[in-house]
């Protein structure tokens, strides 16, 4: 990190900011289609806490999607069971999208390479 610019410091910044709107971006978008309806504030509160928590809890890959869920339901169990199993649903389906679907199609064309 000291040999590093504040320009690069900067544009390390600005990424990984880029990153994190477009996982959370993600997250809603996928809430929203499990019908987990929730306003702004809330919305703005337990996203961030979402993933605050997803990264800080050690990864096992084994055991990932039952992290994922576990903490979805610590989070939206205070809106009530129906929205923490839709939580649930939408955490697994955004876990599918960017890791099973990548791996399968990745397979497939290194299968055909």
């Amino acid at each position: 990190m000291a040999s590093l610019s504040y320009h690069d410091i900067a544009v390390l910044l600005g990424i990984s900011l880029v990153r994190y709107a477009v996982f959370s971006l993600q997250l809603l978008l996928t809430l929203l289609f499990c019908g987990v309806r929730l306003d702004a504030v809330s919305m703005l509160v337990t996203l961030p806490l979402y993933y605050l928590l997803i990264t800080v809890t050690p990864n096992v890959p084994a055991a990932e999607i039952a992290v994922r869920g576990a903490w979805a339901v610590a989070i939206f169990e205070r809106f009530g069971s129906d929205i923490s199993a839709a939580a649930v649903i939408a955490t697994l389906l955004l876990w599918a999208i960017n890791t099973v679907f990548p791996l399968i199609i990745g397979s497939i064309v290194a299968r055909h390479k």
